[in-house]
């Protein structure tokens, strides 16, 4: 990743009100483990899995959910990704390079006050936003902030400056393929309603 790219993300998310932290490569085996730790206490947890096989599993007619098609298959990385198809159904192809080219940041902000969770939400769509227009593919990772432990690796990460609100893997597509399965999205008017006031 250009450090360009990221210093004008970085000002992106700060003009939010929250703060990006790109992942140096000796931090690269903390945030390793921090997201497998996470993945093995979810996996473990029969509540998790339940709600893993609701989100996997949803009617079409819905509008939402996480099916198959859009799974990533597991394979050796950098840094593991959340498996939405435990039972090996995943639908996308991991790619070659085990990651080595994409820039893994950690957005964070002050506190975990609502307000500044709030911001951090407002920080990470701009942030998508931007990295999609200049043509970034970005890929979300939660889990580790989901879990106590690995969450307070997150935190020695950034040095005790901040509190982490989520991961964010930016990189360039290795191919040219653009035919990737859609994914659902609910319709706007059944989740936004607007308050004449």
């Amino acid at each position: 990743m250009p450090d360009e790219v990221m210093t004008q993300l970085r000002r992106i998310v700060e003009a939010e009100g929250a703060y990006l932290h790109v992942v140096r490569r000796d931090q690269m085996p903390m945030l390793a483990t921090s997201t497998s730790r996470a993945a093995d206490a979810e996996t473990d947890d029969p509540a998790y899995r339940e709600e893993l096989w609701r989100w996997t599993h949803r009617p079409e007619s819905t509008g939402d959910g996480v099916p198959a098609s859009t799974a990533v298959q597991r394979s050796p990385r950098r840094v593991p990704i959340r498996d939405y198809a435990p039972d090996g159904t995943a639908g996308l192809a991991a790619g070659d390079g085990f990651d080595l080219g994409a820039a893994y940041t950690v957005l964070f902000g002050t506190s975990d006050r609502p307000e500044d969770l709030l911001r951090g939400g407002e920080a990470l769509s701009a942030l998508l936003l931007a990295a999609t227009a200049d043509g970034l593919a970005t890929a979300p990772l939660s889990d580790t902030i989901e879990v106590e432990w690995p969450r307070r690796l997150l935190t020695d990460l950034l040095a005790d400056v901040g509190e982490p609100y989520v991961v964010v893997r930016l990189g360039y597509r290795d191919t040219t393929d653009d035919d990737l399965p859609p994914a659902p999205r609910r319709r706007a008017a059944d989740v936004i309603e607007i308050d004449d006031l």
